[in-house]
């Protein structure tokens, strides 16, 4: 059960959209949130379509164009999108129109656009694309979820190409939200000092991530070999889950050459990363690499994880502002990236080099 990744396009907090290499030098400001870097939409968007559009619609059509484009592709035989919050724009102007309004005459517009499965089907209406095309919306699971059934698709033979991609946009009332319930952090944090300091919260981020997976490895970046998520695994249970991931794919610790976790500086998720390095790496430090602190975090921030994950398998190489600890000496042929959203979805993806 693996696919190839044989095009990406990353909209995100750095200069990724349309490279097909690591930037060199990374986008680092003092933020509570780290906002999308967004492209010039024409060549992707029709102008007249585009002032209608909401903007986590035109994340979405210009990087699952950019993946195709990058892929040599025109059209894929499956489109999964996945999305915790979905048009999170949209729902806020509807709920407003709808209280400013009391709840007459509304416009339903808004409300049409504002649900998970708009991204995906608008990016089928835009290119007339008649395949399967599905929405997973589980919270911090959701890119995991979508890659399982992308992994499932292949395996079975359903599709030889297919459209994956996870995306989720900030907005201003749920960044309040977030920062109340401290999942963000309230000061503005350097990106630089966020894995150094172990507060409450962390930076917020967004971004739009999508890939083509295929079965053909010509031209790919990387292999996704397997994944695999859990919902509130104990402390002792999640290391005896990460191990069982690797004997199932007939690994070992010793056989992880790169480890990408999902550091984000935030006191309570912390601990966890540091258990999974002190454990399972007892006997073997791999290099480790870290990208919340260039994303964001959000929902579905792994993604951009993958994205680090393959594109350092393709290059053999970890910029200096990704790297946390060794340095490459070997060959780099089996990433692990282990994962976990306010430590209830805890996921491992295992990507290989071609």
């Amino acid at each position: 059960m693996s696919l190839y990744i044989r095009g990406i396009g990353n909209i995100s907090a750095q200069e990724t959209f349309g490279s097909r290499a690591f930037p060199e030098q990374p986008v680092f400001e003092p933020l509570q949130c780290l906002s999308a870097i967004e492209p010039d939409y024409k060549e992707w968007i029709q102008p007249m379509t585009l002032r209608r559009m909401a903007r986590i619609l035109r994340m979405g059509i210009a990087a699952a164009g950019q993946a195709l484009k990058d892929a040599n592709l025109e059209s894929p035989d499956a489109v999964l999108t996945a999305t915790a919050l979905g048009c999170t724009q949209d729902t806020d102007r509807f709920l407003r129109s709808m209280i400013e309004r009391e709840e007459q005459t509304l416009a339903p517009t808004a409300f049409i656009q504002s649900t998970h499965n708009t991204i995906g089907g608008q990016i089928a209406l835009q290119n007339k694309w008649h395949v399967y095309n599905m929405c997973y919306s589980q919270r911090g699971a959701s890119f995991e979820t979508a890659l399982y059934d992308a992994l499932l698709l292949g395996e079975e033979g359903r599709a030889e190409n297919i459209l994956l991609g996870a995306i989720d946009e900030l907005i201003t009332p749920s960044v309040q939200l977030m920062a109340r319930l401290g999942m963000y952090r309230v000061q503005p944090v350097h990106p630089h000092e966020l894995l150094q300091t172990r507060l409450r919260g962390t930076t917020g981020g967004e971004g739009a991530m999508f890939m083509v997976l295929g079965s053909g490895k010509e031209h790919s970046y990387a292999e996704v070999m397997d994944v695999e998520t859990h919902y509130k695994p104990g402390e002792d249970e999640v290391l005896q889950l990460a191990s069982r991931f690797l004997e199932r794919n007939k690994l070992g610790p010793q056989d992880i050459d790169l480890f990408v976790i999902g550091r984000n500086g935030d006191q309570s998720a912390e601990p966890w990363y540091d258990r999974m390095e002190q454990h399972l790496f007892s006997d073997h430090q791999p290099v480790q690499a870290a990208f919340k602190h260039l994303s964001g975090e959000y929902h579905t921030a792994v993604s951009f994880g993958l994205w680090m994950a393959a594109m350092t398998l393709h290059h053999q190489y970890v910029p200096d502002y990704a790297l946390l600890s060794g340095e490459v000496v070997r060959p780099l042929k089996h990433a692990l990236l282990y994962n976990h959203f306010l430590e209830r979805n805890h996921s491992f993806i295992l990507v290989s080099t071609c």
